[in-house]
């Protein structure tokens, strides 16, 4: 089983993005564990690890440093893991992209409204 793992920081979300895939295609089920420095760690389950790269979020701190994560993938008797370090956004990039979302359903709100108006 040929696994395969990557890690990078999407600035646009504020989180660790983990991409994994299988190239012997086994569409076996999975589990990514991401560690960070060596404390904080998060566990989550992939239902299908195949060919097609899959990537899987996870949330990082909010401190505008670099940190180290570790990734495991396990898939089956199989394992590999992978270190990065990235720097991570600050929290007031964090607030600016929690922010983005209800402003964009605001404006959809107001054309609706618009359209609503007009006879």
């Amino acid at each position: 089983m040929a696994l395969t793992i990557d890690i990078n920081f999407s600035a646009a979300q504020c989180k660790v993005i983990v991409t994994v895939a299988d190239t012997d295609n086994s569409g076996q089920p999975g589990t990514i564990t991401l560690v960070r420095g060596n404390s904080a760690k998060q566990v989550k389950p992939v239902p299908s690890v195949t060919a097609t790269p899959l990537d899987v979020d996870f949330d990082a701190p909010k401190d505008g440093l670099i940190h180290q994560f570790t990734a495991t993938l396990v898939v089956g008797s199989s394992q590999t893991s992978l270190t990065q370090y990235l720097q991570v956004c600050t929290a007031a990039a964090a607030a600016d992209v929690a922010e983005a979302a209800p402003e964009e359903e605001e404006q959809t709100d107001q054309t609706a409204e618009e359209q609503t108006d007009q006879p």
